[in-house]
């Protein structure tokens, strides 16, 4: 008895190791034309993506009603309007979607087309100030600031930029703002050395992230592995209190089958104390 008890006992811990959350997203990417690698890892890690131009996308094509993350990607094709229409209606749905709870999230150069007059609807629904731009620059390194942090998940304290490419802006942050990491830049322009890298904030239920990078798409180059897995984070993240979905205790398919295994092991056991030949 002893025995089964002990064996229950480490089959307890194994699902309790193996019983993580996950939430598998629907994620709408509003994309700037060369973001199929964000494509590509969001679905190997399990994610399902709809993507479409964010200047061809109304509002309607697709609805973002039924997703749980919308990612406007600006590194490569900047300088448009959603909809390639400042009076789009894809503007009133994305407000929408974010007032209804759910995730936003954008790239640079969204804080530089603020600042030329483009995507203005979008300004009370961003964490950043973009009157306070004051320019742009390239390279550098990031460091993370809240360690701990759910949007900071599998990424090293601090790393590079590549050279001469990751492009950001300089520009403050909201009050209520939280900022997750912090970058340097050093490239090009001395007054824009030092500015965030991912903050949010929350809105009503939802929450509206920026990352301070153009993903290297500017220069025809993919995110790093370091960006890609900030973009995995934030497509699940839910801050405390807001009800941006629920992610429910799963097991993997090598999961069950270990579990299986455990418990066979436990009935083979059971048996053979009670006489039965195997």
């Amino acid at each position: 008895m002893q025995s089964l008890f002990g064996w229950f006992r480490i089959l307890g811990l194994v699902l309790a190791v193996l019983a993580i959350p996950v939430h598998a997203a629907n994620v709408l990417i509003l994309d700037d034309n060369y973001g199929t690698e964000v494509e590509n890892d969001l679905e190997s890690a399990g994610h399902t993506v709809t993507s479409v131009l964010y200047y061809d996308w109304d509002g309607s094509n697709p609805s973002p009603a039924g997703f749980d993350a919308v990612l406007l990607l600006k590194g490569y094709d900047y300088g448009y309007e959603l909809g390639d229409d400042a009076g789009s209606p894809a503007y009133t749905a994305l407000i929408q979607f974010i007032q209804n709870g759910g995730i936003f999230a954008s790239t640079e150069w969204l804080i530089y087309d603020m600042d030329d007059a483009y995507n203005l609807a979008l300004d009370p629904y961003v964490p950043f100030d973009y009157t306070s731009y004051t320019d742009y620059n390239y390279s550098g390194s990031y460091t993370v600031l809240q360690p701990g942090h759910p949007l900071a998940a599998n990424l090293p304290g601090s790393w590079d930029a590549p050279v001469s490419a990751d492009g950001g802006s300089c520009a403050a942050l909201k009050p209520g703002a939280v900022v997750v990491i912090s970058r340097s830049m050093d490239e090009y322009i001395q007054d824009c050395m030092d500015a965030f890298a991912l903050a949010y904030v929350v809105i009503g239920n939802g929450v509206s992230i920026h990352l301070n990078s153009d993903l290297g798409h500017e220069d025809d180059e993919d995110a790093s592995a370091q960006l890609l897995q900030i973009i995995r984070n934030i497509v699940t993240f839910q801050p405390a209190g807001v009800g941006v979905g629920v992610s429910v205790p799963t097991l993997s398919f090598w999961s069950l089958i270990l579990l299986c295994g455990l418990v066979g092991l436990v009935g083979v056991r059971r048996l053979t104390r009670r006489g039965y030949r195997l």
